[in-house]
């Protein structure tokens, strides 16, 4: 229980609300993505993004995979459990607030926490910091580098973590010599892990899986999302100074989600005959090469990235969102990248793309997001319009298409036409 409530003493976040100081227990915000993580696996990604990651897992299926998944969520800031994130100065709050989380580590048993040298803190990032702990206890190189690369730049060479320790020890123990400081700051970190251990799932550290490559990249970005709805105050608000445990978890996490969660996710299912599919989508009959092209990808198993070559109105962009479908039923995928080349190519193609979003809300009685993703997207007319639709509380949202600045929509394998290198869905 004791070391339980020395961990317990570790802020993730803290700041000033209606001039009243608030701040987040290290072990709430885990606790917040861990189940952000568990949401994701269950409600957001497509069967083939699953698939992808349970096949580069080692002796993997799809409890594992579940289950590494909430294990990262859960051990993701390890590396706030640092003297050098611990005394960092908050951006939103004041220095008493800095001051009054400091005093909960002496009293809670980092002595001496406060005067701690803070002059090489900074080379000791807490995406960084969790990589080189979680390689001291003994964490294979595929899981820890997810965890330092959450915040979206991987740590890079090895030689980088295996320095941290030499270097600057006292970032990690408070001291550079073994002192009872030191092992009051190891005792919190293993408290962490194992508690991130079995509420994931695993019985112990042996059965954190070795993964692939592409594993650790996909559960990179699944973690880095997860990180950002579970790190919106609106969402996940913050808690009052004076309280160390977040009240009614359960009721937080529904509430949380369902502020996050406003439109809906798409399990496409192959369409019909060619035909009928461009009637229902773009209101006219195929061309004899988009016929071609869709009948020849209804014949495909196994498919891969498909070149669509046509002049300058030929109809490639329909071609390109027919194939989208047949591929995101094919493969389990949910979303797409549509690219262009410049702002202006993106606005124009827009209005096009976001009618046939509209035949695909309206078939599978679903509301989706869209995005438009430039730099001036915000003074784009329509982006408005879609954007005021998708934040008004309506009682009509099935079938319909709106902008959501709160939610990011899933990839999935899709068809852009050749001319197309740039930006949006």
């Amino acid at each position: 229980m004791q070391i339980e409530m020395v961990a317990k003493a570790l802020w993730a976040k803290k700041s000033i609300r209606d001039d009243k100081p608030v701040w987040l227990p290290l072990i709430w915000h885990l606790r917040d993505t861990m189940d952000v993580c568990s949401f994701l696996w269950d409600h957001w990604l497509g069967a083939g993004q699953k698939n992808d990651i349970i096949a580069g897992i080692k002796d993997g299926n799809e409890y594992l995979a579940e289950t590494l998944v909430r294990f990262l969520g859960g051990i993701h800031d390890i590396g706030k459990a640092t003297p050098a994130f611990q005394t960092q100065k908050g951006y939103n709050n004041t220095a008493d607030l800095d001051a009054q989380l400091v005093d909960k580590l002496e009293m809670a048993g980092f002595t001496g926490i406060s005067d701690f040298d803070i002059r090489f803190a900074g080379y000791t990032h807490h995406s960084l910091a969790g990589e080189v702990i979680l390689q001291e206890m003994g964490v294979n190189k595929g899981v820890s580098s997810i965890i330092g690369a959450h915040h979206g730049r991987p740590v890079g060479s090895e030689g980088v973590c295996q320095d941290q320790m030499s270097a600057y020890r006292a970032n990690y123990y408070q001291t550079e010599k073994l002192s009872d400081v030191s092992a009051i700051w190891k005792e919190a970190r293993e408290y962490i892990f194992d508690w991130a251990i079995k509420e994931s799932g695993f019985t112990s550290r042996d059965d954190i899986p070795e993964l692939s490559q592409p594993s650790q990249v996909l559960l990179s970005g699944i973690l880095i999302m997860a990180d950002w709805i579970a790190s919106n105050e609106n969402y996940f608000p913050l808690i009052p100074v004076e309280d160390i445990d977040v009240k009614d978890p359960d009721r937080r996490f529904g509430e949380g989600i369902r502020k996050w969660y406003t439109v809906d996710h798409v399990e496409f299912t192959a369409p019909g005959t060619c035909g009928e599919f461009y009637l229902n989508r773009f209101g006219f009959l195929p061309r004899d090469f988009q016929r071609v092209i869709y009948d020849r990808i209804s014949t495909i198993r196994d498919p891969g990235i498909i070149i669509i070559e046509a002049p300058m109105g030929g109809g490639k962009t329909e071609a390109a969102l027919a194939a989208a479908e047949q591929l995101a039923a094919k493969t389990g995928r949910s979303g797409l990248f549509f690219g262009l080349p410049t702002q202006a190519t993106s606005n124009g193609m827009f209005p096009r793309v976001e009618s046939w979003l509209e035949k695909v809300s309206e078939s599978y009685g679903k509301r989706l997001s869209i995005q438009l993703k430039h730099g001036k997207a915000a003074l784009n007319p329509m982006m408005q319009k879609l954007f005021f639709k998708g934040n008004v509380d309506d009682d009509e949202k099935d079938g319909s298409v709106v902008v959501n600045q709160c939610q990011v929509f899933p990839a999935y394998a899709g068809v852009i036409p050749c001319d197309a290198v740039d930006s949006f869905l």
